[in-house]
């Protein structure tokens, strides 16, 4: 990743409050759908696979830039925390950053010069913000709609 695509990550870290991470977007079209529907996966791609190594992952789902809330969306089950077992977390992925209403607005925040290699770069990665935790589903006692109904992709 150039050095201005690496002050970017570090500026959308400062700016959402939450790690960021990238992954080429190519594996991430390849996984899931492209009109945006919930994608079921086998494990939490790329930089969040570590998750299944510290909990118990009963579920994961992710939907694309076509939806309201584009991301990755892990359901980690805890029983001690009964009757709410399921915890859910959503990484929100930002695919083509140049094209985002803040793009111009982030950059000149933190002192980014624009170029065709950056956005070059931006077409070619995405950046995974998060965790996050959703409104009334974070704590569950059931799997969240959405995800329990997600579909692999063929």
């Amino acid at each position: 990743m150039p050095h201005d695509g690496i002050r970017l990550n570090f500026a959308l870290g400062s700016l959402f409050e939450h790690s960021v991470v990238t992954a080429p977007a190519t594996q991430w079209r390849e996984i899931v759908y492209s009109d945006g529907r919930s994608t079921l996966l086998e494990q939490a791609p790329g930089p969040l696979s570590s998750v299944h190594k510290s909990a118990v992952v009963v579920a994961v789902a992710a939907s694309g830039a076509a939806t309201k809330n584009p991301g990755i969306d892990i359901v980690r089950y805890h029983q001690r925390d009964f009757p709410y077992v399921y915890n859910v977390d959503h990484y929100t992925v930002i695919e083509d950053f140049q094209l985002h209403v803040d793009y111009q607005r982030i950059l000149q925040r933190f002192r980014i010069p624009d170029s065709s290699e950056l956005q070059e770069m931006l077409r070619t990665w995405i950046f995974i913000v998060g965790p996050q935790k959703i409104d009334g589903s974070h704590w569950s006692t059931v799997i969240p709609e959405f995800i329990r109904d997600a579909k692999k992709k063929a």
